[in-house]
């Protein structure tokens, strides 16, 4: 091996391998030392340096060791000392003794001389470093990666030796070597020497060291290159603007790569503006005790100064900051970045600083500054783009990003902020680009920003500020997230924006409009406290809830299941539609309905809390399921409702309204059960109403009289069943009466079918008190129509068909024997039959008394003071026997009669029920109002009573089946009666279906759709809701809705 003036010229036998087997015997030692040299021999030929061979064929060395460590070099041309066409050199370093290669690598890889001053001074620099490792991480950046290594004492001679053989081989230039191989032992944690030769050096550059730096100079352009520190003692590097030799000024234009790599003890940096380029690794892993300064650098390579230690670093101009430049560096002070154009992928992945400012249009990389840790305030101003992950995992003291920037996704993912972020002109913020921040103080977002899919997915944050009308929401953008203080004020609020949302106030601004698609599902107060017996803590409920005055439209579920106490609505409100599921499953207790309010649609507050409703003015119609169901609302309020036509299908079902409702003139519709299975006491219909839906007041309490005005056309099946209506009118425009329509009622007066009505449904006025009936029509009249009444007066001579069923009726009359004829208890006229037709059957006298019925003069038959009997009959018309009845005559006439009655659990007992009249010896009658009454239970005790001066005390349960004895009183006579409360008809449901879904840890969404729910006859089972349904896990433990999260089966 010879070393030339110019390059190395190394002479290698063809396709030579040397195997070196690394066993420390003294005897082998002198072998173990030329091996080591060979091994060493390919890591001399770096990148961009010549390589000369004696033979004219292109050569091939391979060197294997069993540590793993591996070099190959291929030499392309050799033509004695001429410049060769090019090099390339592949370097693989694995196990311990990589440290060492790099090491031999690094003392003799300078620019080759035959002026050995210039090599000694070239690689002075690295003998004032230390030979500790700077830092532990490891940075792969191709063919420039920087791997620490632990340079071991075993390394370090090692090194020595191989490198002590080489320089025997070259006399000419032992004492240089000497010293290269004293730097190999201290810088051996780079692996890129940092006195490395400018890549593809020609014949017009050479290397020189001027004052305290060496430079490789190009002649022909007139620039140089900084290539290392020549002067150990000095501290602060400053690169000037150009440098001269030989007389020739060179104007400094790049750094190169490694050139001060691994430095301890140094000062400031400070780069002049002329220097465009920094090469790779340049400054790695070396410390300072001041600044670092960089002016106009238009390119910065790749780990430049990754892990370095400064008090505070400056860019200015930096067009282009390559991959992990600053990678790993800890700065006690700030950072300033100006005029950057691009901010490569993790440039700065792991900074430590005080603060951080960008300023100009960059685009920021793809993890460019993830897990920084900056103590003080991070300021990006004017960015052109922040790329996905850009900051992920930063941690600082305040966040302001100014300027029309795109925030891309996870930009800021797992951020934490111990003071404010404050956002103050994006274009967009990124899908899940804060997810999962933590922001100690507030989130200010800027006007008209286009937030993306879980933008600030679970955030924590004391308060939110959300500006500007033209703000967009991505799906769930503020989703699951903890904000102290929410203040919105974008035009629409939508994509379930703050799908259950923490926060202790919510605040609208004036440019909003719209609130929709589940914008506030399931939004609650920041407490999370825990469950009460199974259901929602009340303590976890937002306190009120200011609607401001601009709102115009709240719908599609926009606060389903919301947990807020009181809604407050502006006084001047511009609130026109509440639509589907708008507070559906909402915890409200009170909100006003503004005058502004048209529409409320389906399942606007369905099992809502509401406790009463009033509704305005303007409000034209109520949706499907609107109020309902099972919830406490106790009082609707329709008298301002002047403009309302429809009440949809269960709009109040199954509530609590227990005030008298009168309807507003221009109502003209009520829907399907609207109002079944509550207490309304009282009801008046309008006069323009038309139809009356199935089911719509049935299962509720309502007394007295109803009026069912003549504009009604259809009163559906079950319409009044289960009620306590007593006087009931039906106008001249019906045309239809429903099945069961008036069921289970107590109406005592006589009722007629007008004229108009054309189908009266099977069992519509079954269960009443009516004495009388007449149909003045021809209506077709269904099965049972007038069963289980006290009918004794029945006109139907025009109906079909001819016999209508009136069966099961119970009579009583209070008479005389001269008076016993079946003219006298009867008055029927029904399509070619009258009472006179009638049969009579089981006659039985009071106390044993014969009592016969003459068939000839239609009259009964008995002994003198016989005080009463009863009978049996039944009228078999044209289609069978359809009047049937059992008939109590009663002889001793008295002067207060009354009747027993029949009632069902649930209707109210009231004294008129019972009572038929009072007589005076003189016949004058006494009025009811007049008479003392008392009811007694099955043992005799006292449960209700009216005393002689009106007052009335007590109730008269009708909760279960019992029987109760009232008594009439006046003066001296008295008359009594029993009531019979029966349980109501037996009903039945069924629930089927089952629903799979694959469990991710989020709660699962039930499927309603994939259940049905029926009901037995007379029940309306609506549209199955989610309330509907309890869940409970194979424990038999019950499980809330929106927990079903683990694996398993549940039951519905």
């Amino acid at each position: 091996m010879k070393f030339g003036s110019k390059r190395t010229v190394a002479a290698l036998r063809t396709k030579q391998t040397v195997h070196v087997r690394f066993r420390m015997y003294k005897a082998k030692k002198r072998w173990l030392i030329a091996g080591t040299a060979l091994l060493l021999m390919p890591a001399l030929f770096q990148p961009g340096q010549e390589v000369h061979a004696d033979s004219k064929s292109p050569q091939t060395t391979a060197v294997t060791s069993q540590s793993g460590a591996t070099a190959e070099t291929t030499a392309k041309t050799a033509t004695g000392n001429t410049q060769p066409a090019g090099t390339t050199t592949q370097n693989t370093a694995a196990a311990s003794s990589s440290a060492a290669v790099n090491a031999a690598s690094s003392a003799t890889q300078s620019s080759a001389s035959s002026i050995a001053s210039s090599a000694v001074a070239s690689t002075g620099d690295s003998a004032a470093s230390t030979s500790d490792a700077t830092d532990s991480k490891s940075l792969a950046t191709g063919s420039a990666a920087v791997k620490p290594q632990t340079v071991t004492q075993e390394d370090r001679s090692l090194a020595s030796a191989a490198v002590q053989t080489t320089s025997a081989a070259a006399s000419s230039t032992a004492s240089s070597a000497s010293s290269q191989a004293s730097l190999a032992a201290q810088s051996a944690t780079t692996t890129q020497a940092n006195t490395q030769a400018p890549a593809n050096a020609t014949a017009a550059e050479s290397t020189q060291t001027i004052g305290d730096y060496t430079y490789s100079l190009d002649t022909a352009n007139g620039t140089a290159t900084v290539t290392g520190r020549a002067n150990a003692n000095v501290t602060d590097i400053n690169i000037g603007a150009s440098v001269t030799y030989n007389g020739q000024t060179f104007k400094v234009t790049a750094i190169n790569n490694g050139a001060f790599a691994t430095l301890n003890n140094l000062g400031n940096v400070n780069v002049a503006d002329t220097v465009t380029s920094i090469g790779e690794n340049a400054f790695a892993y070396s410390q300072f005790t001041g600044n670092i300064t960089i002016e106009n650098a238009i390119d910065v390579g790749s780990a430049a100064f990754a892990s370095v230690k400064a008090v505070s670093v400056t860019l200015n101009g930096t067009a282009n900051i390559g991959t992990k430049t600053f990678a790993y560096a800890n700065l006690s002070g700030g950072i300033t970045i100006a005029d950057a154009k691009t901010i490569e992928t993790q440039a700065f992945f792991g900074l430590t600083a005080s603060s951080l400012k960008i300023d100009g249009q960059a685009d920021i990389s793809e993890s460019a500054f993830e897990s920084a840790n900056i103590a003080g305030d991070v300021t990006v101003n004017n960015a052109q783009t922040i790329d996905k992950n850009a900051f992920a995992s930063l941690k600082a003291q305040a966040l302001t990003i100014n300027g029309q920037t795109d925030i891309g996704e996870g930009a800021f993912i797992y951020a934490q902020i111990t003071g404010s972020v404050n956002i103050t002109g994006a274009n967009t913020i990124g899908d899940n680009a804060f997810q999962f921040a933590k922001v100690t103080d507030a989130i200010n977002v800027p006007d008209n920003v286009a937030l993306g899919e879980k933008a600030f997915y679970q955030v924590y944050a004391a308060s939110l500020s959300l500006n500007g009308a033209a703000t967009t929401f991505g799906n769930q953008a503020f989703a699951m997230s903890r904000i102290g203080q929410v203040t919105i004020n974008a035009a629409t609020i939508d994509q379930q924006a703050f799908f259950h949302l923490y926060t202790d106030q919510l605040t609208f601004g004036d440019d909003v409009r719209v609130i929709t698609d589940g914008a506030f599902q399931f939004i609650e107060n920041t407490k999370e406290l825990p469950q009460i017996d199974g259901k929602d803590n009340p303590k976890n409920q937002i306190d009120s809830l200011n609607l401001s005055a601009n709102i115009k439209t709240i719908t599609n579920a926009a606060f389903y299941a919301a947990k807020i106490t009181v809604i407050t609505v502006a006084p001047d409100s511009q609130l026109t539609t509440l639509g589907y599921q708008a507070f559906a499953f909402a915890t409200v207790t009170s909100m006003d309905m503004p005058d502004s309010l048209e529409q409320i649609g389906d399942q606007a507050f369905y099992g809502g809390k509401l406790v009463k409703v009033a509704f305005g003015p303007k409000l034209q119609s109520i949706g499907n399921l609107a109020f309902a169901e099972f919830g406490p609302l106790g009082n609707a309020d329709f008298s301002r409702a002047t403009a309302l036509e429809t009440i949809g299908d269960s709009a109040f079902a199954y509530n609590t309204i227990n005030n008298a409702i009168a309807f507003p003139a221009k109502l003209v519709s009520i829907g399907n059960a609207a109002f079944v299975g509550n207490r309304i006491p009282a009801l008046k219909l309008n006069n323009g109403l038309q139809t009356i839906g199935d089911t719509a007041f049935g299962y509720n309490q309502i007394q007295n009289e109803l009026v069912v005005p003549d504009s009604v056309t259809d009163i559906g099946k079950y319409a009044f069943v289960y009620n306590s209506i007593s006087n009931l009118t039906l106008g001249n425009g019906l045309k239809t009466i429903g099945q069961e329509a008036f069921e289970a009622n107590v109406i005592l007066n006589a009722l007629t079918i007008p004229s108009s009505v054309t189908t009266i449904g099977a069992k519509a006025f079954n269960v009443n008190l009516m004495p009388k009936v007449i149909i003045a029509g021809a209506p077709v009249i269904g099965k049972e129509a007038f069963s289980t009444n006290r009918i004794t007066v029945l006109q139907a001579s025009t109906a079909q068909p001819a016999t209508p069923d009136a069966l099961n009726q119970s009579a009583d009359a209070y008479t005389d024997s001269a008076h016993v004829s079946l003219s006298d208890f009867f008055d029927v006229a029904i399509s070619g039959v009258t009472h006179q037709d009638i049969v009579v059957s089981n006659i039985k006298g009071s106390n044993g008394v014969k009592v016969t019925f003459d068939t000839a003069s239609k009259s009964f038959k008995m002994p003198a003071q016989t005080q009463g009997f009863s009978f049996d009959w039944s009228l078999k018309g044209n289609d069978g026997v359809t009047y049937t009845g059992h008939y109590n005559v009663h002889l001793d006439d008295p002067v207060i009669r009354a009747h027993d009655i029949s009632l069902f659990t649930g209707q109210v007992w009231k004294p008129e029920l019972n009572f038929i009249d009072a007589v005076k010896q003189d016949g004058t009658s006494v009025p009811l109002s007049e008479l003392t009454w008392t009811v007694t239970d099955e043992n005799g005790k006292i449960v209700s009573e009216k005393d002689k001066n009106g007052i009335v005390t007590g109730d008269v349960d009708n909760t279960q089946p019992t029987t109760y004895t009232v008594t009439y009183t006046y003066g001296a006579e008295s008359g009594s009666a029993k009531i019979y409360y029966n349980q109501r008809l037996a009903a039945s449901y069924a629930l089927v279906g089952t629903q799979t879904t694959t469990a991710t840890g989020q709660p699962i969404t039930v499927d309603t759709k994939q259940f049905s729910l029926s009901l037995g006859e007379g029940f309306d089972a609506g549209t199955l809701q989610l309330s509907d349904l309890n869940f409970f896990d194979a424990n038999g433990n019950q499980v809330a809705a929106d927990a079903l999260t683990a694996t398993g089966v549940y039951t519905v």
